[in-house]
């Protein structure tokens, strides 16, 4: 992969119109340094499909708040799940 050096630095994501509106949570380089990578390998191999493991793979930090936010609502909806005895039940599939 490489890597954009003003992304790098700076911590924005640049394309072909110029920079994006929200700087990035934690630059490539960063999330490098801190083996990133290999805590999304460990993740994606309890994953059941290719859907899955390339959703796991492609997991970055959140840049703004809302997006945050809105992780948090769902992980909150899962535990209150299984406090109420009706957890969610994941199990091995066939991959289609």
């Amino acid at each position: 992969m490489v890597m954009n050096l003003a992304a790098e630095t700076t911590g924005y994501v640049f394309n072909e119109t110029g920079r994006d509106k929200y700087p990035k949570m934690i630059n490539d380089f960063t999330l490098s340094r801190l083996e990133f990578h290999k805590l999304l390998a460990l993740t994606a191999a309890y994953t059941y499909s290719e859907g899955g493991r390339a959703a796991v793979l492609g997991i970055r930090p959140f840049s703004d708040r809302s997006g945050i936010e809105k992780r948090f609502a769902l992980v909150e909806e899962v535990r209150r799940l299984s406090q109420e005895g009706d957890p969610l039940r994941l199990s091995v599939f066939s991959d289609i």
